[in-house]
């Protein structure tokens, strides 16, 4: 859920982030999207597109 504070923590931790990385600091990060999970993305918004499609 969304709100003024949980935005507000996430922008502070985007930003101290930043703040590591610039300075050399190997922050790490999630894996790189191997083919599988970029033909389930496709799948899933094809299908997605497919239901919400307007003619």
């Amino acid at each position: 859920m969304y709100s003024k504070e949980t935005i507000k923590q996430r922008l502070q931790m985007r930003d101290f982030m930043e703040t590591m990385r610039s300075s050399g600091i190997q922050t790490g990060g999630p894996a790189p999207l191997n083919q599988a999970d970029r033909q389930n993305f496709a799948n899933k918004l094809d299908t997605f597109i497919a239901r919400h499609h307007r003619k």
